[in-house]
């Protein structure tokens, strides 16, 4: 796909070789989390904002790391956000036959699972997206705070770019 004149791929090219890989690993993700989160029970507002704060670290402290790109940064939230909103409404239909605990951790479970999955599918690795897909499985939303999210990403991305002259790895 051309973008502004640059070919830019959509499906990272290790996919089409490591297909399996891919599914294995993020399947042990998906597997892992569900574990965690029945076990612990755990559901804190705090894993939306955590995510938020992780990607201002990941941009400022590590700014030419692939993860702090532009393209994972916003893809990974598109997707995190989908993944999120898609999940928690699934298990809200879900929970009215099944007990509230057992879905929302599977739901969760799948939510990082999921946003792995795509976002090393498409080239679009961002961790904090991840979490806050996990976030929103498990704490619901309200269209304004995913808007204020997505309004404060897109303006650390322009301060970013804006200070990119600037900015070096911290590590």
């Amino acid at each position: 796909m051309k973008i502004f004149g640059k070919e830019i791929e959509v499906v990272d090219k290790k996919f089409r070789q490591n297909w399996g890989h891919y599914i294995l690993q993020c399947l042990m993700a998906t597997a892992a989390f569900v574990i965690i989160l029945f076990v612990t029970d755990s559901m804190f507002r705090e894993v939306m904002l955590a995510s938020f704060g992780a990607t201002a670290f990941l941009v400022f402290a590590m700014p030419h790391l692939r993860t702090s790109r532009f393209r994972s940064v916003l893809g990974g939230y598109v997707i995190g956000l989908i993944i999120g909103i898609a999940l928690y409404h699934c298990a809200e239909l879900v929970y009215s036959v099944v007990e509230k605990h057992w879905v929302f951790s599977l739901a969760g479970g799948l939510a990082i699972g999921l946003s792995l999955f795509l976002m090393t599918m498409t080239n679009t690795e961002h961790p904090p997206a991840a979490g806050l897909a996990l976030g929103i499985v498990l704490q619901g939303y309200h269209a304004l705070s995913l808007i204020i999210i997505f309004l404060s990403v897109l303006a650390i991305l322009l301060i970013k770019h804006f200070l990119r002259n600037w900015l070096i790895d911290l590590y």
